[in-house]
């Protein structure tokens, strides 16, 4: 071990185990940073009282402390991020940490979980997981009933009211999607840094509500984590179709790419930075493909809109040639339109005109939810609604600017790109009411981290970059409470009535 280099292994083991008191202190500071983080946060629950926040929601009533919390725990994640090679033992806590403070505070102060929607699928789960039988002409949900099953299942096996998932669920979830994301960032990005700086940004964007006990919140982390699969184990490397390829070849598709380049000031020829298909065993690839189509299955038995997503995201990557299995759009295209012609007729059968009444009205579609939050509200609502609105555009606007100055350094993402775009045009296909916008942003929160993370994917450091996205991440960090405040819906009456 002696003669291992400095970057070998004896190197990380004299860095994860220093010598002197100060290099050991100087090592652990940035898991003392996020402790201390967590005392402070835990002492700032006191002076919170959920249903006597005012329109503006919580960011009125958290204290000093509280922010203190934030600062601490950010702090010791981007001292880790300093570092060349991130520490898996470290980043795993300090994110954690992040994740608490973040996504933990409402469920630590509210006695009652808010959403009324959580209480009538905690409601959905116990008929099911007691009579083994769905009910899909009492309310719509019950024809994707997979989800409410699963629960009802559950929480008889281990002997607890399906209620008892509610209070925390938005932390689990939270902490699970990181899993698939990580990987895509291990896909797509070459740097530690950059991979994990991707999960901070995620914790820190992901303040659109959706992630509390729903089938929409598990199917998050189902649409990433077959995202993860068909990227990490059946990459193609950006090998298009030979029609697509021919097309690509064409002389008006390198006008127009030249045109494009010169606008946008960016090098002509530029490197696919997705991975070439890895080198494993058949029957590791046989196994992840099971997994795959298990996990397709699970999400179109569940929700509408994500499998639909991510049957226009398996079309982009075949179409762009990033995953070997080209033809998996068409199997999920069939699972959904199987699993709609069969189990949820009773959803579509005398109401096809409303289903798909606004297809093709993408625009129209989002301009009408988005809008329909802005008029008459209040000062504290227009202030939170206001700050949601900044917080989405500073979302795609870092994306976007990771993304090109990514290809400024002469690679592409489009596997990022597919997956953060692919979202919006399910919005134009169907009749999801006014939270259509919020689930397309909540699906491309994952690509767009990993875009905007990109932005420090190489070495050296250029202090520009750095400087920008620290700038997001504060931005980000501070918007959360205000973003993620949201009106009382439900008290204690609501879970009685349950």
């Amino acid at each position: 071990m002696a003669d291992q280099p400095p970057g070998g292994l004896a190197g990380r083991d004299a860095d994860l185990h220093p010598t002197g008191p100060s290099s050991r202190f100087k090592s652990l500071l940035p898991l003392l940073l996020a402790v201390a983080g967590v005392i402070a946060w835990s002492v700032s629950l006191s002076s919170i009282h959920p249903y006597a926040a005012p329109a503006s929601g919580l960011v009125s009533q958290l204290s000093v402390l509280w922010w203190l919390g934030v600062a601490l725990t950010a702090a010791g994640i981007v001292l880790e991020l300093s570092r060349e090679s991130p520490r898996t033992i470290i980043m795993i806590p300090t994110l954690i940490a992040l994740a608490l403070i973040l996504h933990g505070t409402l469920p630590a102060t509210e006695p009652v979980p808010r959403f009324s929607a959580a209480y009538v699928v905690a409601g959905f789960s116990d008929y099911i997981g007691r009579t083994g039988t769905a009910l899909p002409r009492l309310d719509v949900r019950m024809s994707w009933p997979a989800m409410f099953a699963a629960a009802g299942m559950m929480a008889k096996a281990i002997g607890v009211s399906t209620t008892w998932f509610l209070r925390w669920c938005p932390l689990g979830l939270n902490l699970v999607d990181l899993i698939p994301l990580k990987v895509i960032a291990d896909t797509c990005l070459r740097t530690s840094r950059a991979r994990w700086a991707v999960l901070a940004i995620f914790l820190a964007s992901n303040w659109i509500d959706q992630d509390y006990f729903s089938p929409q919140g598990i199917n998050v982390f189902l649409f990433l984590a077959a995202v993860a699969i068909a990227i990490r184990v059946f990459a193609a490397g950006g090998r298009s179709p030979k029609p697509v390829q021919a097309i690509i070849d064409s002389r008006s598709w390198l006008r127009l790419k030249l045109f494009a380049t010169n606008l946008l000031q960016l090098p002509y020829g530029a490197t696919p930075n997705e991975q070439p298909e890895t080198d494993t065993t058949p029957g590791y690839r046989v196994a992840l493909l099971v997994v795959l189509l298990v996990i397709l299955g699970a999400s179109a038995v569940t929700h509408q809109i994500p499998p639909a997503a991510l049957c226009l995201v398996f079309f982009g990557f075949a179409l762009t040639g990033r995953t070997s299995l080209r033809m998996l759009w068409v199997f999920t295209a069939v699972l959904v339109w199987a699993w709609l012609s069969w189990e949820a007729h009773t959803y579509w059968a005398g109401h096809l005109a409303k289903i798909l009444g606004s297809a093709g009205q993408i625009g129209s579609t989002l301009n009408s939810t988005v809008g329909a939050r802005l008029g008459g509200k209040s000062f504290g609502r227009t202030l939170v609604t206001d700050s949601r609105l900044f917080g989405a555009a500073l979302t795609w606007l870092a994306a976007m600017v990771g993304w090109w100055a990514l290809w400024r350094r002469g690679r592409t993402m489009w596997t990022m790109v597919v997956v953060a775009v692919a979202p919006v045009f399910v919005a134009g296909a169907v009749s999801y009411g006014g939270e259509v916008a919020l689930r397309v942003l909540l699906f491309s929160l994952a690509p767009a981290a990993v875009l905007t993370a990109s932005i420090i994917d190489y070495a050296p450091l250029r202090k520009a970059s750095v400087v920008f996205l620290l700038g997001v991440g504060v931005l980000l960090l501070v918007l959360f409470p205000l973003n993620r405040s949201e009106e009382r819906r439900v008290g204690k009456e609501c879970r009685s009535r349950w």
